[in-house]
């Protein structure tokens, strides 16, 4: 073979090879860009894909923490109103039975006044009497002086002794009858006045053994507003019962401002109330069961007021190897009034 056709067909044989390795390279990259770029869209796509479905969750937990902060708002503030309904109702339960007795009050006052006034005019009545029997009086002893002017001038007539004793007997006719009818009028007028003047001091004692037993059985503490009133009821006045059966006193709320009254027969109950009341006020948390603890705590306290009480009067009197069960008797004496007055 031809030495220059050998050589040009291996020329083009290599171009041809050239032409055909680059063509396959070619084909390869090609391959391999597409498949690099689904592999990149997929990449991409499962990215986006948990990004919103991690948003979406995020979205829904969101959604979900704002529903029930709602919710648990909602039912504080329904709370909070069924618990100030329910105080106002007690509120208002309580300031009608005030009402109640405020009313019974007035009555007894007009019934005092009514009374008085009978009085008034019955006494009007007696003076119009006693008047008329003074003047009945003043006309027997009128009639008196003239049958005496009478008899003295009979007297120098005839039958002087007979017309003297004639007239004797009628004078002492008219005296009888004259102080029969006077003592039956002043025996009449001092009965009724006697049993209405009774009546009167009756009813004056009660009014005013009303006011004093008030007083006596009653203790008062002050509060800073209606919000604390409102507290120390309770929802549905449960806080109240409590103080009234831990301590044993009637917790009377009424519609006077800044004030909660305390009503027992028993002293030293009142004074447990008061010092449980004032340091549940001071504390703040006011529930049953802080109720109870306080109320043990006031119980102590005063039972070592009630001790030192008893002692200092043992000392003052210079008594010495009294009883305990007597020093604390003494001590109880403390917390009790007698008209009006510290025992």
């Amino acid at each position: 073979m031809n030495p220059i056709l050998a050589a040009i067909v291996i020329v083009v044989g290599g171009l041809v090879g050239a032409a055909i390795g680059y063509f396959i390279s070619a084909r390869a990259m090609a391959q391999r860009g597409e498949l690099a770029e689904k592999k990149a869209e997929a990449l991409l796509k499962d990215t986006q894909d948990r990004a919103d479905k991690r948003a979406s969750d995020l979205l829904a937990e969101a959604r979900k923490d704002a529903e029930l902060i709602t919710k648990k708002a909602n039912d504080r503030a329904s709370e909070s109103i069924q618990r100030a309904k329910e105080g106002d109702q007690e509120l208002r339960r309580r300031v009608k039975e005030f009402e109640k007795r405020e009313e019974l009050h007035i009555k007894a006052e007009q019934t005092l006044a009514e009374q008085l006034d009978k009085v008034d005019k019955r006494r009007t009545e007696l003076d119009r009497r006693s008047s008329n029997l003074d003047k009945r009086e003043q006309k027997i002893e009128e009639h008196e002086d003239l049958m005496r002017i009478e008899t003295e001038r009979i007297a120098n007539m005839d039958q002087d002794q007979a017309r003297r004793e004639v007239l004797a007997r009628i004078e002492d006719e008219a005296r009888y009858e004259s102080a029969k009818i006077r003592k039956e009028m002043e025996d009449e007028a001092r009965n009724e006045a006697n049993e209405i003047a009774r009546k009167l001091i009756l009813k004056a004692v009660f009014r005013c053994a009303v006011d004093h037993y008030s007083d006596s059985l009653i203790t008062t503490v002050e509060i800073k507003n209606d919000e604390m009133k409102g507290r120390i009821i309770g929802r549905e006045g449960r806080n109240i019962r409590a103080i009234e059966a831990a301590t044993g006193v009637d917790v009377i709320i009424d519609d006077t401002p800044n004030v909660i009254m305390l009503s027992s027969f028993d002293g030293v109950r009142r004074e447990v109330a008061r010092q449980a009341v004032e340091r549940l006020i001071q504390d703040g948390r006011i529930h049953p069961a802080k109720i109870e603890e306080v109320v043990s705590d006031a119980q102590k306290a005063v039972d070592e007021e009630i001790w030192r009480a008893g002692q200092e009067a043992t000392f003052k009197v210079g008594v010495t190897g009294v009883n305990p069960e007597m020093i604390k008797g003494l001590g109880k004496l403390k917390y009790r009034t007698s008209y009006g007055q510290n025992v």
